[in-house]
Formats: structure tokens, C-alpha cells, sequence
């Protein structure tokens, strides 16, 4: 097998903090907007709605990236290492028979493992779309070329 060197890709914590601002500015205009049309016409209970929604959206969105994003990915010679704020997960390039994207509330890379039943989830937030383009290209071509 031919050896490559490492390539680390390293999230942009301010872009991913930027998305979670954006995240929880929508949810403070949308909640009292809807509520308006649903019927309510105490400003009161509007702007507190805008507040409340606004941080909720901004904490729970957060808190998702705490949980789930990848802050680093290296694509070393042996194995894809993904290590997010929790944990390291390295998985083994003669493990690796598919890799897929997935965009449903943020982008997700899947990653399916021989013998596992369901794939392993990484959360791009945070990597530019060029960054997330070269990372499922390296892992696709990596994994392919093991394969044969």
C-alpha cells in the first residue's frame, strides 16, 4: 500500500459560532412573527417570545456542536481520526466501504464502517464548503485505493 502524508483539517470555531448566531437571530424573529399571526397582540408577550426563542435556538444549536461537531479530521496513511470535543474516533482505512454526505439541519459526513449496521455521523459545522469537498475526496480515494 502506498504511503500518504497526513492531512489535518481544523474547523473554524468562529464560523461555526457565526452559524449558531444565525441560528438563534431567525428563531427570535420567526417565534414572535408567528405567534402574531396566530393571533396574539400583547407586545409583552411578543418580545419575551423573541427572547426566549432566540437564546433557546442559540443554546440548543450550541449545544448540538458541543455534542456532535468534528473539530479536527486527519487523514493519515493508515486511518481517518476524527476527534470532536468528547472523544477520538479512528477508524482504520480497511474498515471504510462507503462514504456519503448528508445535509439535514447542518452537513453531516457518514461514514460506513464493515460490520457496523449504521454509519458514523460527523458533523461538518464549522468547515468551509472547499474544505468539506477536499476531505470526502481524500477519504473516497483513500478508501478506495485500499479496497483494491
Amino acid at each position: 500500500m502506498q504511503e500518504h502524508p497526513t492531512t489535518r483539517f481544523e474547523a473554524d470555531t468562529g464560523a461555526a459560532r457565526n452559524e449558531q448566531i444565525m441560528v438563534g437571530l431567525i428563531v427570535a424573529v420567526l417565534a414572535p412573527v408567528m405567534l402574531y399571526l396566530a393571533g396574539a397582540q400583547n407586545i409583552l408577550l411578543l418580545a419575551l417570545s423573541g427572547a426566549l426563542g432566540g437564546v433557546a435556538g442559540y443554546g440548543i444549536y450550541a449545544l448540538r456542536h458541543y455534542v456532535r461537531a468534528a473539530q479536527t479530521i486527519e487523514i493519515a496513511s493508515d486511518a481517518v481520526i476524527v476527534t470532536t470535543q468528547r472523544r477520538q474516533m479512528r477508524l482504520p482505512w480497511a474498515e471504510i466501504r462507503e462514504v456519503g454526505r448528508r445535509s439535514h439541519y447542518g452537513d453531516f459526513l457518514l461514514i460506513y464502517v464493515q460490520g457496523e449496521k449504521h454509519p458514523h455521523t460527523i458533523l461538518l459545522e464549522g468547515y468551509t464548503s472547499e474544505q468539506i469537498r477536499a476531505i470526502e475526496a481524500l477519504i473516497r480515494q483513500r478508501s478506495q485505493q485500499n479496497a483494491q
